[in-house]
């Protein structure tokens, strides 16, 4: 009995011990967020959303550090008290991830529309006004081989296209002749030919040299094809916090039940 509880003992420990570096790692990472000056001055159009995630990151972090703690603590000591508090944390914890999952299951369209929004509103008004959302615009249309949020198209009455266009009046020239990024241009393309039929061509969204399919179209693709492994990576995580619970569980049981004996003794 006694190597039995052992054993549950280091399993516990050892995965509290996982769990506290990845909570130490969270906390590091938003704490850095939050102070460097390059996060904050790259996102200040959004300065108070974004502070709020990295707020809400931050206590998950500190959440996940106690609850190590608490955990370990409990393991080491063989603490019945702190064993049923981390137990319970962590039961609270796997529903509310169970929940989280059912509900953007349940509200995948409004998510994708919230998705789209922000995309379309990144392309028509910070692409090339703030680095960090142009970094963010090219690297997916380079990945993703696509263009704009729905196609080409998305560029033509867009900040990109007014400063290339000087007085040239947008609401004339609607979607007829308009210029994209390089990132829109396929893979393997030469840079000359790029840039040359790239810029204000009016043949830009039957353009051979541009990607015709919008960057939604393909993140939905992406996420369709690799389900299997989104579900199988919920599920690892899911299941790994289940058997967390049930050691938990077994120590706790197994600690009451000897101070019992030795209470009898």
């Amino acid at each position: 009995m006694n190597f039995c509880c052992s054993i549950v003992k280091f399993f516990v420990v050892l995965m509290n011990l996982v769990f506290w570096i990845a909570g130490i790692g969270i906390v590091a990472l938003a704490v850095w967020m939050l102070v460097d000056p390059a996060f904050m001055i790259s996102l200040a159009q959004e300065h108070q959303n974004y502070q709020y995630a990295l707020f809400i990151l931050l206590a998950i972090g500190i959440l996940m550090v106690l609850l190590a703690f608490c955990g370990c603590c409990g393991a080491l000591k063989e603490s019945s008290c702190m064993l049923v508090s981390f137990f319970c944390c962590m039961l609270i914890v796997l529903t509310a991830e169970i929940a989280a999952g059912f509900w953007a299951y349940q509200n995948s369209d409004k998510l994708e529309a919230f998705v789209k929004s922000n995309f379309k509103h990144t392309i028509a008004n910070e692409y090339r006004e703030v680095h960090a959302r142009t970094e963010m615009v090219d690297h997916i249309q380079i990945h993703l081989q696509c263009c704009g949020v729905d196609g080409p198209a998305d560029w033509a009455n867009t900040k990109y296209n007014n400063a290339k266009g000087g007085l040239l009046d947008l609401s004339v020239t609607n979607k007829l002749s308009y210029s994209v990024p390089p990132s829109c241009c396929k893979n393997g393309t030469e840079r000359s030919l790029c840039e040359t039929t790239r810029k204000g061509a009016i043949t830009t969204s039957v353009n051979p040299i541009i990607n015709k399919t919008g960057c939604m179209e393909r993140v939905v693709q992406e996420v369709k094809r690799n389900i299997q492994y989104i579900l199988l990576g919920g599920l690892i995580v899911i299941a790994v916090q289940l058997f967390g619970i049930l050691l938990v569980l077994c120590l706790c049981c197994a600690v009451k039940r000897n101070k019992d004996d030795d209470y009898k003794d």
